[in-house]
């Protein structure tokens, strides 16, 4: 007759689990107080610094567009090109462009340079005579200076 052997628990692997390696850590830091949503006006927003200056936008009380499309002579028919914040200032419109890092390279100023002369010609044809304000990404690392941003224009 077979004698039964005692039951034996699994010890856990010492081994790291390969599915938490490389993962990356959610958006929420330090500097904001408030965690980001990742959401502007029900649209997705692009970038941490887009979804800040438009919080800072929103703390001044001033009113914006996010994601604003326009038509230019360069444009096929179906096809827009945006322009990331048309933000009211006393009735008349400013648009305004976040710039992340990527846009420091070589190839991307010249690629912005010639964008931001097609879209400001395109805005003057419909009456928008204020040139796209360019805001840079360290002027926006956080919230505070976001808002401090968003009310000085």
């Amino acid at each position: 007759m077979l004698e039964p052997r005692p039951y034996q628990y699994k010890t856990p692997s010492k081994r790291t689990r390969r599915t938490n390696v490389g993962r990356l850590k959610p958006k929420t830091t330090l500097i904001d107080a408030v965690p980001l949503t990742g959401f502007i006006n029900g649209l997705i927003a692009k970038s941490e610094i887009e979804e800040r200056y438009a919080r800072g936008l929103r703390n001044a009380g001033r009113k914006f567009q996010y994601e604003w499309r326009i038509f230019t002579a360069f444009t096929l028919p179906n096809q827009s090109r945006q322009i990331d914040f048309l933000v009211d200032e006393g009735g008349i419109a400013s648009p305004k462009e976040v710039y992340g890092p990527l846009h420091l390279l070589p190839q991307a100023k010249v690629e912005d340079e010639r964008r931001v002369a097609e879209l400001d010609a395109a805005l003057r044809k419909i009456g928008i005579e204020r040139p796209i304000e360019v805001i840079w990404f360290y002027e926006l690392t956080s919230q505070d200076l976001a808002n401090k941003r968003a009310i000085n224009g």
